[in-house]
């Protein structure tokens, strides 16, 4: 990155509106001060910028005689070929502030948001011959997700994704307005209602792999517990055990009838017992859950989930 943008800044600086291809006569002095470096760094960057083809230099011979350099690389086309590159990888304001520091007198910007335009929404890209073609939907946001775990849940957006990476044990179904199996295929609870038990489908699996059991659920919500965002939802819970590897039982301190519509909650999420073996920190930079999507890559700029078949 900073090889391409210290280019920018000498052919901003020293092409004064010149076609590509043309020699400028400079001075190692002149290109050290655009570059706010010593003489020493400039030539270092100067071979650089010569190795990778996009100037040509051509040393003043005798001392106090000018040098020439061309710039081969268009200046538009190269930024342009920047900020698409920075906007592919997410970092959408890097891209932005490249155009406005180097976009002047070009047609940059303009391209970049027609090239935009064209980058958001939903695409099908076709694989190598014999696989199958890919489903891709790209949207921006104006902010990135507080957190992506559940027992922290407070904000709509971070529930969504949440939603994505990570299954409960029941689920509401706003179409048919009651609740539906999730994680758990079978429910039910004493006459009271102070007593719930949870029967675990078999066969679901994290997205590395292993599969869900009781254990799981106790360590998820033994942690939801402790976190002061949604503990609400297991307030009353007085004890939380596991009859066998696929039943959970939940006594609470007094009846709560809609105590099965907690358990719908995002906050409820169901996480892998004691994080798969990584330290919390180091999970939750790649989380893993049994959602219909599982994160690929996470950071302050992109999220990229993609569809967990299983």
């Amino acid at each position: 990155m900073q090889i391409k943008e210290q280019y920018l800044m000498l052919h901003s600086r020293f092409s004064d509106g010149k076609q590509s291809g043309v020699p400028i006569e400079v001075t190692l002095e002149d290109l050290a001060k655009a570059l706010y470096c010593t003489v020493r760094n400039a030539k270092f960057i100067l071979r650089k910028l010569v190795d990778e083809g996009w100037v040509d230099w051509l040393p003043g011979r005798g001392r106090g005689n000018y040098s020439q350099i061309t710039f081969q690389a268009g200046k538009e086309q190269f930024l342009l070929n920047l900020v698409i590159g920075l906007a592919k990888s997410g970092d959408y304001r890097q891209a932005f502030d490249m155009l406005g520091a180097y976009g002047d007198g070009t047609q940059a910007k303009e391209r970049f948001l027609d090239w935009l335009n064209g980058h958001f929404g939903y695409k099908k890209e076709e694989e190598a011959e014999g696989s199958h073609a890919t489903d891709n939907l790209i949207f921006p946001v104006l902010y990135p997700p507080r957190t992506l775990d559940p027992a922290a849940a407070s904000f709509a957006f971070d529930s969504h994704l949440q939603r994505q990476i990570f299954d409960r044990l029941l689920a509401f179904d706003e179409r048919l307005g009651r609740i539906v199996p999730g994680v758990a295929h079978h429910w039910e609870a004493n006459r009271d209602a102070t007593e719930w038990t949870l029967y675990l489908r078999k066969g679901i699996r994290f997205h590395h792999g292993q599969e869900l059991t009781s254990a799981d659920v106790l360590f998820s919500f033994e942690r939801l517990r402790s976190h002061a965002e949604n503990k609400w939802l297991l307030r009353e819970a007085e004890t939380i055990e596991a009859l066998g590897p696929r039943v959970v039982r939940i006594r609470l301190r007094k009846p709560n009838r809609i105590f099965d519509r907690f358990m719908c909650s995002v906050g409820a999420s169901i996480l892998p017992a004691h994080f798969a073996g990584q330290d919390e920190g180091g999970f939750w930079r790649l989380p893993i859950g049994t959602g219909p999507f599982r994160v690929v890559s996470y950071s302050k700029h992109r999220i990229e989930l993609a569809a967990y078949p299983h």
